[in-house]
């Protein structure tokens, strides 16, 4: 038995009232005390234990040293909920749910505290796989599993980049009418991101209807992102708006690359301006065409300009083309015969020879063993080969597969490293690689220091860059000059050596960077952007000046807002953008960063990889800011031999249709890209037919099926489709009267995917909605097929298949191919919602093919061979805050000591007897080889020497040396105030006597002053349960051995999971140092269910106080507003005024009344709420019992029957106690007491001490006092003298004086002490029994027999039932075949 005793109740009543917390503590505890005692509790109360006792938590503050000593316990800056009125910290319950301080009203907001915090998670794995080896049930073993998260992954970085490692910015712009999907345009920008581009292909504004301006305006917010080496490729009419933009720039470019582009007489050439009257399209056109291009400045924006055109291009005139940009100087012209305008619709789905002209980046990564071969194979005649180098020394430049440049980099320790080696190939020293190179170096090494030797002359050239000048070389530096100068035959001495060499140094300036972590890196290609939480340590690193207000405005509101606030499944998610971009390092594509609050500190890195294609959240949220959205994984691959192959029609007039067709008279109609796009547009622009369908489908109006409308299917976009039934709607208007061969050719396709397709004109559903639908309800095709699973259906309900683009799409990464007379096709996610599953990397650079499980092995292994990411175990287990700014705990025994007051300590490296007692010396045994005897350091350590005595380790640490305070148990301090200082400290900052400490006349420290979480204590109370009067162990050895761990521990569901992690945390850790002989504290777990009550809930979900409720009529109503309320179950609480008192319960119905109605609730493990009718028919019940044994009243029917009911129930009570199943015990006994006692005076006897003692476990107080009644004999004279004087003082009937006699255990002729009663084997067997009777192996009847009936009885009342009779007449009996008190089979001829 035991008091878990520190918290914040006591301490809170302490500020409120300035009673000290033990005063409160000790009142409280005898009142539980009481209450316990009152109801008949058999405790070893000589074994009791109490948190707050300075001899149970001295051993609590030893665990703690052990854990610090161990680097289990350590300090940081963790948010903490605070309130910035009370001026302290805040638990969980002190916080509202509307996220106000429980005390004062104010907002609550998190604030970083300094804190303790235990490593629970070295211990995460072996708290996970122990799990098999104990006796608990599944639901709580994977309550644990699910709390400690374990998830295994990558975990890599993101960085900003420097401007002179970021990807060149490409950009493709398309002409009149077309968007970023047509064309060639996205199997261009997939080649250019190969040569190391980032490629934006953005959908430019209004281009049916184009205004040059404000294309222009758009264009200008990629200006930030260009640089020397960026390019722009235009088509068509966005000839003139890149010209206009490429005008506007005040850098140089590049490449200007112009395809097909027009000039300002192509109006006239198309014959538009000889037309009539001119639309709104048409005028667009010709004012966009009019405007002057400045040719000479243009020529000194870019680097190169090159031309693509076509002489049988019909839109322009190929000499006046070729003519009118001749203007711009150096132009390289690239003449085609057969590309036409280079559209889709004329075969250009694809313009390789683009990428002729464009060299690829250089790119600067670590070296692998190809370019490591390469770097030796070009500095062969130098000194390289005398020396044993690593590949993964070498960081290099390359275009392509050439090897441009090269830097060697060599770790000196873990904050230096040096640089040398450098190198750039002739070819390339005009491309400034050198200090590229060294970028390269810097970004991606751990170390904070660089240095580097050089000649003298090369001194300018690194003082540019940023490098200082260095007096002292390293002797590392040393050794290596030697070397190389004896290679080369220079026997010079080192002072030479330094003479003729420059030495330099350069600190890194902090790059920002983000980890991230994630289980799915095989979506890694997918990312379109990164979110942070507000409460991310780098944060404010990422934001820019542009949007710093509002984004420390959103900061700050978080900071108001509880964990549960910020990812409560049903609030609006919120987010705001940094502004600033990092770089994916798989593809090194610029990713946007923004800050979200549903993202939280205590999971994971703080960040979060976003892949909206493939992620419901990140999906929710791109499609709200209207973010990117790309695919990296399908569902799976197919090849043409796989599908039916139809030939495309031609493109389609769709006139006729009722809608407009301005924007879809297209050749791709078919592509899938194009049809997505399409269906949308249908969407939102719906025929007036199938406007009014869709009111009668929408919703499952129509027999509860499930329709989509405009819903792609392959290459087709069905209007109304319903997958539950497998058919397809289709609205015909006039345009169909034409082209029945095409819709003929539609219709077989679609119906060769097992679906059905049912045509209504448009007049139809116009004229007569009613009947038509009538028809369609009794169709033969409204039937539902392919539900549940049966039908599968490619590219249907969301997806299309996409023919892959490019050669690589068609390969995997192990050089698998497909045949070659086919495609491959993979399925494209239609963006209705993310595709979550494992499917085939899709547009993932060369691992495009490989499956979600390859990808993930694969992926990882890139991110750590290259150094930018790592395989990673993480765990949603924190490690566990282990202190409160609060004074009523147990204090933290740890003394800190300044810097500057240990540095200036004498210094010794053993003891002497010189040493002057009173002062404090370091005993430093640093760098030797001898181990220390008393600690587990490997080379030894510093301690300190305080009074001639070794006083312990001493510990780096944040802002101080640490030592541990050995004078256990450091007890609290009085103190005047328990108020909150309001600087976060806790109260015993303040008082100064106890926390500043004069360790030697030399030294003082100060104490720790915050104190362990109210749960500390209650980690290990089990084992000092063992033996807790032990003053020189926690326990001795030979109690722990004799007890070993706990046999059952049976508690709530509340403690399922954090309680019983942190008693298996320290347990684990105590057997680690070998103080207890188990791995586990509880090898068998009973859980217990909660008591709880009713409350009444308002229409809008909240609770009203039980004291607030009337009820009216059976019906419940709130006082005040006359509002209905609905009774339900809830906890009891006091400001619901639904708890019950138990001193009123015993004072009301007696001690047993309430134990025995607490029993029957239902099952143990079950949670039940408290019904006061029911402990009514409890209390009669007992009634009964005792009316029965002192009044004499009413005897059984039947002697043996009560007997034997006796005799069952002992078995059943007996049993159902071990399993816990109290209620069924007590049914049982309920059952035993309805068939009276028997008439036999000795059977009575035996009938009624039996029942006593199935009744003492339950009430016993009333059994005890029965038992008296039935052995008078056994009371004394003068215990019936004071029995019944306490029985007339207290004014007590005798049935309600079990609640006061409470230690019938100690005395020997109590009840306590007989043993429990034994069944008897033969009185549990039943008076009749049935016997069945077949004939040749078949039941014909039933007879009723008395028990043991003999065969012969049997066979003679069988063979003469006239029921039997009948199957045996004429017959031969063979045999019979007899099983006791079973069966009777009879075999005939």
């Amino acid at each position: 038995m035991g008091w878990d005793a520190f918290g914040l109740p006591a301490e809170n009543y302490a500020i409120k009232t300035g009673t000290h917390p033990s005063i409160t503590t000790k009142k409280n505890i005898e009142t539980f005390l009481g209450q316990m005692k009152s109801l008949g509790f058999s405790y070893d109360w000589e074994r009791a234990v109490d948190t707050t006792d300075p001899q149970y938590y001295r051993w609590t503050q030893w665990i703690f040293t052990k854990l610090f000593e161990q680097w289990l316990a350590y300090e940081q800056d963790l948010p903490i909920n605070y309130c910035p009125s009370c001026k302290t910290g805040l638990a969980n319950e002190e916080v509202l749910s509307d996220h106000t301080c429980e005390r004062c009203g104010t907002k609550v907001e998190r604030r970083a505290i300094r804190q303790w915090v235990l490593k629970i998670t070295d211990y995460a794995d072996r708290l996970i796989d122990d799990l098999d080896t104990l006796d608990w049930s599944e639901g709580i073993k994977e309550m644990q599993r699910n709390w400690i998260g374990k998830s295994e992954g990558c975990e890599f970085r993101l960085i900003q980049k420097r401007e002179s490692l970021k990807k060149p910015l490409a950009l493709i712009l398309h002409g009149w009418e077309w968007k970023a999907e047509s064309n060639w345009f996205m199997s261009t920008k997939l080649e250019l991101e190969k040569k190391w581009y980032e490629v934006i292909v953005p959908d430019l504004p209004h281009s049916a209807t184009p205004d040059l301006w404000e294309q222009l305006e758009f264009l200008h917010t990629f200006i930030p992102r260009l640089n020397e080496q960026s390019l722009i490729i235009w088509h068509s009419l966005g000839w003139f708006l890149a010209a206009k933009f490429v005008e506007s720039l005040d850098m140089q470019i590049r490449t200007l690359v112009l395809v097909a582009p027009t000039y300002p007489w192509v109006a006239e050439h198309m014959g538009i301006l000889s037309r009539s009257s001119l639309n709104e399209r048409e005028n667009a056109f010709i004012a966009y065409v009019k405007h002057e291009i400045d040719f000479q400045k243009l020529h000194s924006r870019a680097q190169n300009t090159i031309l693509h055109i076509s002489e049988d291009d019909p839109y322009i005139d190929f000499a006046s083309v070729k003519a009118y940009y001749s203007w711009i100087a150096n132009i390289v012209v690239r003449k085609y015969t057969d590309k036409k305008h280079f559209n889709a619709s004329w075969g250009t789905s694809a313009l390789p020879e683009i990428l002729t002209d464009i060299p690829s980046q250089i790119v600067f990564r670590k070296a692998n063993q190809e370019d490591y071969e390469k770097i030796l194979q070009i500095r062969k005649e130098t000194w390289f080969h005398t020396i044993d180098f690593a590949r993964e020394q070498f960081f290099v430049a390359k275009r392509d597969d050439e090897i441009a440049g090269f830097i060697r980099t060599q770790k000196i320790d873990e904050k230096t490293s040096e640089l040398w080696a450098l190198y750039v190939v002739e070819k390339f020293r005009k491309e400034k690689l050198g200090y590229r190179l060294i970028d390269s170096v810097i970004e991606h090494t751990e170390a904070e220091t660089f240095l580097l030797d050089c000649k003298v002359e090369l001194r300018e050239y690194y003082e540019k860059y940023g490098f200082s000048y260095c007096d002292t070389p390293t002797d590392f530096q040393m050794k290596k000059l030697r070397r190389v100068w004896d290679f080369y035959g220079k026997n010079s001495t080192d002072e030479e050596i330094k003479e003729k060499t420059i030495f330099m140094k350069i600190t890194k300036q902090k790059t920002p960077s983000i980890s991230v972590y994630t289980t799915r890196i095989d979506t890694v290609y997918g990312m379109t952007y990164v979110v942070l939480a507000p409460d991310h340590p780098n944060v404010h690193e990422f934001i820019t000046e542009e949007y710093r207000e509002v984004c420390e405005k959103y900061i700050d509101e978080a900071k108001n807002k509880s964990d549960q606030d910020r990812t409560n499944e049903g609030k609006e998610k919120t987010w705001v953008f940094t502004g600033s971009y990092v770089e994916n390092p798989f593809n090194h594509e610029s990713v946007p960063v923004w800050i979200a609050d549903y993202v939280l500190w205590s999971y994971g890195t703080w960040a979060v990889m976003a892949v909206p294609a493939h992620d419901e959240r990140d999906w929710e949220f791109a499609k709200k800011y209207e973010l990117p959205v790309k695919q990296s994984i399908a569902r799976e691959w197919i090849s043409d031999s796989q599908t039916l192959q139809i030939p495309h029609p031609q493109p389609l007039s769709l006139e006729g249709e009722g809608r407009s067709v301005e924007k879809i008279r297209r050749s791709e109609y078919s592509s899938p890209w194009y049809i997505f796009e399409l269906s949308r547009e249908f969407r939102k622009n719906p025929t007036s037919a199938e406007a009014l369908l869709w009111e009668v489908v929408r919703d499952r109006r129509l027999d509860r099926l499930k329709f989509r409308r405009q819903q792609p299917l392959w290459r087709y976009i069905a209007d109304f489709y319903c997958d539950e039934c497998s058919l397809v709607i289709e609205l015909d208007g006039k345009i169909h009267e034409s082209q029945e061969e095409y819709d003929a050719i539609r219709t077989e396709e679609i119906e060769s995917r097992w679906l059905h397709v049912y045509r209504i004109s448009n007049s139809e559903i116009e004229n007569n909605l009613e009947n038509t639908i009538t028809n369609l309800l009794t169709s033969p095709l409204l039937q539902r097929r392919g539900v549940g699973g049966e039908v599968s259906l490619r590219g249907v309900g969301g997806e299309v298949w996409l023919r892959g683009i490019g050669s690589d799409i068609h390969k995997n990464i192990k050089g698998e191919t497909h045949e070659n007379e086919e495609k491959s096709w993979y399925l494209l996610y239609i963006w209705e919602q993310a595709f979550t599953e494992d499917g085939i990397l899709v547009d993932s650079w060369e691992y495009t093919g490989l499956t979600s499980e390859e990808a993930r092995k694969v992926l990882t292994e890139k991110a750590e061979k290259e150094w930018f990411g790592k395989k990673k175990v993480n765990y949603k287990l924190r490690d566990w805050l282990f202190s409160r700014q609060r004074y009523w705990g147990e204090p933290i025994p740890l003394i800190h000591i300044s810097h500057e007051d240990y540095e200036r300590l004498p210094r010794i490296s053993e003891k002497s007897e010189a040493m002057n007692m009173n002062t404090a010396y370091i005993l430093d045994k640093r760098g030797t080889t001898k181990r220390c005897k008393d600690c587990t350091c490997r080379w030894g350590c510093t301690k300190l020497i305080i009074e001639g005595k070794t006083f312990s380790k001493v510990y780096e640490w944040l802002n101080s040396k640490i030592i541990i305070d050995s004078s256990l148990p450091l007890k609290l301090p009085e103190v005047k105030s328990y108020e909150p200082t309001g600087d976060g400290q806790s109260p015993l900052a303040h008082v100064s006597d106890w926390g500043e400490v004069q360790l030697a006349e030399n030294l003082s420290g100060k104490r720790e002053t915050n104190t362990m979480p109210q749960w500390a204590g209650s980690c290990w109370y089990y084992l000092r349960f063992m033996d807790p009067h032990n003053t020189e162990h926690l326990a001795s050895e030979a109690a722990l051995a004799y007890w070993q761990q706990v046999d059952e521990y049976v508690g709530g569901t509340e403690h399922a999971v954090l309680h019983l992690l942190y008693a298996r945390f320290w347990h684990k850790f105590l057997y680690d140092i070998k103080v207890v002989p188990t791995k586990e504290p509880f090898q068998t777990l009973t859980n217990v269910g909660m008591i709880l009550s009713y409350a009444y809930e308002r229409a809008n979900g909240w609770l009203v106080a039980v004291d607030l409720v009337e009820e009216r009529n059976g019906k419940y109503y709130e006082k005040e507003s006359g509002e209905e309320l609905h009774q339900v179950v809830a906890k009891m609480s006091k400001s619901l005024k639904n708890v019950i008192n138990p001193n009123d319960i015993v004072a009301q119905y007696g001690a047993d009344t309430l134990r025995l109605y607490e029993m029957s609730m239902g099952d143990f493990r079950d949670s039940a709420p408290w019904n006061p009718d029911a402990i009514i028919w409890v209390r009669r019940f007992l009634d009964k019992v005792y009316a029965t044994f002192t009044e004499g009243k009413s005897h059984a029917k039947n002697d043996m029957k009560a007997m034997k009911l006796l005799h069952k129930t002992i078995k059943k009570v007996g049993e159902d106690i071990v399993a816990y199943k109290f209620n069924t015990a007590i049914s049982a006994l309920m059952i035993l007491l309805n068939e009276w006692v028997p008439h036999d005076e000795e059977f009575a006897h035996d009938w009624r001490e039996k029942f006593l003692i199935l009744l003492h476990p339950f009430a016993p107080h009333m059994s005890e006092e029965l038992w008296s009644v039935c052995h008078p004999e056994l009371v004394s004279g003068s215990q019936k003298e004071r029995w019944d004087t306490e029985v007339s003082d207290r004014n007590m009937r005798h049935d309600t004086v079990w609640a006061w006699m409470t230690h019938w255990e100690n005395k020997p002729e109590s009840i306590y002490n007989i043993p429990w009663p034994e069944y008897d084997e033969f009185m549990l067997t039943e008076d009749e029994v049935t016997i069945a009777v077949q004939i040749n192996g078949k039941l014909r009847w039933t007879f009723t027999f008395l028990n043991w009936v003999a065969q012969e009885e049997v066979s003679e009342v069988v063979r003469s039932d006239p029921n039997i009779a009948k199957w045996l007449e004429g017959k031969e009996i063979i045999k019979e075949i007899f099983i006791p008190n079973k069966m009777l089979s009879i075999v005939i001829k």
